[in-house]
This record gives C-alpha cells, structure tokens and sequence, in this order.
C-alpha cells in the first residue's frame, strides 16, 4: 500500500541518516588521529579518542535498539518471570548511573513505602524504566524529574511512573510517540539526538510484561509516563517464552 511504502521510506532515511552520523563522526576523530601532526599533545589525543569511543558506544546502542525492536516485533523475546520485591528494586534502579542532569534539573525518586512484591521480568522492566527516566533527562532542561511507584490495591497492580517538567508534547503527536523512529519536533532538535526507538521499545516490553503505559502531556509544562503492572502470579506466564 501507499501508507506502507512511505514508513519504508521514512524508515531507510531515519535509519541511514542515524548511522551516518556517528559513522562520520568516528572517521573523522581517527583520521585526525592518524594525522600526527593535529594531536600535537596527549590530552588532545586522548580526546579525540574518548570522542570516538562515545560515537561508536551511540553506534551500537542503535544496533541493538533495531534488533530489540526486530525481534520483540516478531515475538521472539523470552520472558523470564520471578518474584520482584519493588521495595529493592527500586532502591537499586536510583543507584545506577545515568546520564548528567542539564544543570540545576533535579531527580526526585518518591517510591510509596512498602510496595509490594510482584512477579514480572526484572530485567525488561528495568529497560523500560531506564528508557522513561533517561528520556525525562533528555529533554528536562529545567526544573525537575520525579519517579515513583505506589500500589493499587483495588486493581491488585502496581503503577511506575515518570514526571517532567519538559517541553511537552503537543496533543496531536502523542498518539505517536510508541511508533518507531517518530521524533517530536524537540526531539529532532535536542542536542542528544537520538532515532526514535526508546519509547516503542518500552511499550513493546511493557505489553509482553502484560501491563499498560499511558501517557498524559501538556506543552510548555510536562509530561507524565505512567506503567501498570499486574501485582500477581499470572497462569500461563511464570517460565513462558512469550
């Protein structure tokens, strides 16, 4: 069809334009590199190295974000459930490193106390908190980032959630934001970049974790992701393969 054609399109230009990039970048640095007489001093080397490095580790994290995507699409992702004590969970996922705040943003984690243990795949929803908190940093520019996590007890679930005080989406385009490679026009400008995969990762994970993620946005003021997970064992899905 027409439609199908043109997200090929779309699809072999985002592609090709993000690999483009880091690859140019990388040639660049080690020419430089080779050309002795530009890196007259070993911090300048060891610059330009660093530089290098970071275009390659961008490089690869958008390799496996395509194959990631290939192969949750074609449901080949196994799905290793056990008992999860959120409590813990959470405390380890506000240790781990992240990428720096722009300045004067801060992250606040407010997890309810004790929250419940559930059973999920701790690693993919670590993956799917990770994508919602880096892409709050990403676009955050002031004010703050806020995590937290409470206990539905009325829907025996649980609900993860990340809030920002970022530019927003505007109305028409958050219907879009799980597609792969779709961009806000922020996001096409923002200074990380990035190929649109983040966010349709995460809903593909949170689907295959058998939860929910919403999203509510208001432009100029934030924008809130909000996971829901079922709290208990669920038949069928200890061990499956999904």
């Amino acid at each position: 069809s027409l439609e199908a054609s043109r997200l090929k399109s779309e699809f072999v230009a985002s592609i090709s334009h993000e690999l483009r990039t880091p690859l140019n970048v990388i040639l660049g640095y080690t020419e430089m590199l080779l050309d002795h007489e530009s890196t007259t001093s070993r911090a300048e080397h060891d610059r330009l190295v660093v530089r290098a490095r970071e275009a390659a580790c961008s490089l690869l994290q958008l390799v496996d974000s395509v194959l990631d995507l290939g192969r949750l699409d074609a449901g080949k992702v196994p799905v290793d459930v056990v008992p999860v004590a959120l409590d813990g969970w959470m405390a380890e996922q506000r240790d781990r490193d992240r990428m720096p705040l722009h300045d004067g943003v801060t992250l606040d984690w407010r997890p309810d106390p004790a929250l419940p243990t559930i059973h999920t795949d701790p690693a993919k929803l670590r993956i799917v908190l990770d994508n919602l908190v880096n892409n709050a940093i990403k676009f955050t520019v002031r004010g703050r980032i806020t995590v937290g996590a409470r206990r539905l007890a009325d829907r025996n679930a649980v609900e993860l959630w990340v809030d920002d005080t970022g530019p927003g989406i505007p109305s028409r385009e958050l219907a879009k934001v799980f597609e792969p490679f779709h961009q806000t026009a922020d996001a096409k400008d923002n200074r990380h970049g990035g190929v649109g995969l983040g966010l349709a990762i995460v809903e593909r994970y949170v689907r295959l974790l058998e939860g929910t993620i919403d999203v509510k946005s208001t432009p100029g003021v934030g924008t809130r992701f909000a996971v829901t997970l079922p709290a208990g064992t669920r038949a069928g899905v200890d061990g499956g393969t999904g």
